[in-house]
């Protein structure tokens, strides 16, 4: 069965690294952004590396001292709010700078799934997905596929698992009567509050990892997305419109 995640922090804990400047700067400029961080090899020459949202790979200098849960979560690669600096050093062939990485904060991921009929069927299926929730702002990132959310809903007891699933539905069931013909591949959002009630209203970050064979479609065939929600105490669906970079 395909791993859930649950969203349940608006940034999973933060790693803190200790680390003496060597950029030759008393005071380097911190950058803060979202990125991911891909298991390296022998061959590559490092640990793991960084590759940001708009294709810049960084060569990680001070991998000795933290290592993202790669093992952990069995996969090669991580999302995460990553702060850091540029070093004064040539980067390694294949990257384009070298980067010291002084905080880096775990973002939610998952796959992007492709559901049919059968998905809302059932005592675990979508339709038992009844959660209040949208998206508050969101992109795109060709780089390594990701499409990442800041996601809204209602929580009240942080023990109570929350779990959102963004799906390409290719059956005739949840919002599909809702979809137009209009250059945007649609998707759907769904929450499941775990049976927790509502108090108050909380943002958090999720990447959905986008694999175009599984799901059938082509990225560059559409101008963006359009992702259908139940929305916030609202008697009609939300809908956000993400526009693709031209």
């Amino acid at each position: 069965m395909r791993k859930l995640f649950k969203i349940v922090l608006a940034l999973f804990a933060v790693i803190t690294v200790s680390t003496a400047c060597n950029d030759n700067s008393e005071n380097p400029i911190v950058y803060t952004t979202i990125g991911t961080l891909v298991q390296g090899s022998a061959s590559v020459g490092t640990p793991y590396y960084a590759v940001f949202d708009d294709g810049v790979k960084g060569f990680v200098d001070n991998t000795s001292l933290w290592t993202p849960p790669f093992k952990e979560y069995e996969v090669n690669e991580l999302r995460f709010m990553i702060s850091y600096t540029i070093l004064d050093k040539p980067a390694p062939a294949g990257f384009d700078r070298t980067i010291n990485i002084s905080q880096a904060r775990m973002i939610t991921s998952d796959k992007l799934s492709r559901v049919s009929e059968t998905d809302f069927q059932g005592e675990k299926g979508l339709n038992t997905y009844r959660g209040d929730v949208k998206v508050d702002e969101g992109y795109y990132s060709p780089a390594m596929g990701y499409i990442t959310l800041l996601i809204v809903y209602p929580i009240n007891n942080e023990t109570f698992q929350h779990t959102m699933r963004l799906v390409y539905n290719a059956g005739n069931e949840g919002y599909k009567a809702m979809y137009k013909d209009d250059g945007y591949l649609w998707l759907e959002l769904y929450h499941h509050d775990g049976g927790d009630s509502e108090s108050f209203l909380r943002g958090a970050y999720a990447s959905y990892k986008i694999d175009e064979r599984s799901l059938g479609v082509t990225m560059t065939d559409y101008k963006g997305l359009k992702i259908i929600s139940k929305g916030i105490d609202s008697n009609e669906p939300h809908i956000f419109t993400l526009d693709f970079a031209q």
